[in-house]
């Protein structure tokens, strides 16, 4: 267990280093701002984006008696830009999150499927459906044939990044860190099917009742953790529109807007429905389990009271009103963040 933590750690720093290390390489710069220009007097609804140009780089400034040389322009880009230091500082979190979790899960994947000896044939199908709800999830928010793609705006405008395709390369390691979340709850639904309901001894009884609970608490896990990147994810998304919009002069229609907001409230609400689609169906499956064997267990005369309540105890499946709505809050959050007011950094 040591080993996992210290692991972990190293995993988080890791990731923490490498993003920072990357970010700083793919900083634009201080730039002029690019412009956005709307002409409407055509046939068709056209938008021109002019890129924007690099300041002047001054090696010295003239202040008083003395001379002190001036950061290079680089090095200025986040007093240019303060939001854009908030979406660093953001995604760099998120990143090192995710990094952190990535050792534990993998852990638990093989610790699942070792202790409920899951077929390659189970592997598989868990494998396919991670994949395929990955993509549609991960493609459907910016797949809209109306919306103009941040990452391609940041292409065509120059701006912000040295590189439009950082952002494309950012998200694909979001999701690569947390896919074996996905998998590890898509595998949970086979275990599930491998409990027995109906043990014959009192030592099997309480192996099932403790591989229930360990199941419940890995799902718990699960969704936490992809709760809390999926909120990251979703607080990016709005600072690096709000970023964006801070280099950008759009001509001559100032009431285009070419990040609507809306589109924040757009991923948080697919995140949300992602994360309810992959928790509750698994959810109520083990729930449904261990109601199956908590039944089974009262109608045995020969376990006692006692012995009974601490199989039902070790469960854990019993949820308080506090519990399910923590529950409900932490499915809702991306939702809920999305609605923050305002939402100004």
């Amino acid at each position: 267990m040591a080993n996992k933590i210290f692991l972990t750690i190293f995993c988080a720093l890791v990731g923490f280093g490498s993003t920072l290390f990357y970010l700083e390489r793919n900083i634009a710069g201080m730039q002029n701002k690019a412009e956005v220009i709307i002409d409407s007097t055509q046939q068709n609804f056209i938008v021109y984006v002019k890129p924007a140009t690099p300041l002047p780089t001054l090696s010295k400034v003239q202040v008083g008696p003395n001379l002190w040389n001036v950061r290079d322009k680089v090095g200025m880009a986040y007093h240019q830009n303060p939001t854009f230091l908030v979406w660093a500082m953001l995604m760099l979190i998120m990143l090192t999150i995710a990094s952190g979790s990535f050792p534990f899960f993998i852990a638990q994947i093989f610790e699942t499927s070792r202790n409920f000896h899951l077929s390659l044939f189970q592997w598989g199908l868990s494998l396919v459906s991670a994949v395929g709800l990955i993509i549609v999830v991960a493609s459907f928010p910016g797949s809209q044939p109306g919306l103009y793609k941040v990452n391609d705006f940041i292409r065509d405008g120059r701006i912000l990044l040295l590189n439009a395709d950082v952002l494309a390369t950012l998200v694909r390691v979001t999701i690569g860190l947390v896919f074996p979340i996905v998998l590890l709850i898509f595998l949970i639904i086979p275990a599930i099917g491998k409990i027995n309901t109906s043990p014959g001894s009192t030592d099997e009884a309480e192996r099932e009742a403790f591989r229930i609970g360990a199941l419940n608490s890995t799902l718990g896990n699960g969704l936490q953790i992809l709760a809390i990147v999926i909120v990251f994810s979703v607080l990016t998304s709005s600072t690096l529109k709000d970023s964006v919009k801070q280099v950008i002069t759009i001509v001559p229609d100032k009431k285009f807007d070419i990040i609507p907001n809306q589109l924040s409230f757009l991923y948080g609400l697919c995140f949300s429905l992602f994360l309810a689609i992959l928790y509750f169906p698994v959810y109520f499956f083990l729930k449904y389990r261990s109601v199956q064997l908590r039944n089974f267990l009262l109608f045995k005369k020969e376990y006692d009271k006692e012995w009974k309540d601490k199989a039902f105890s070790v469960m854990n499946m019993e949820k308080s009103g506090l519990d399910n709505l923590k529950l409900a809050l932490t499915v809702l959050s991306p939702l809920i963040t999305a609605f923050l007011p305002g939402q100004k950094f």
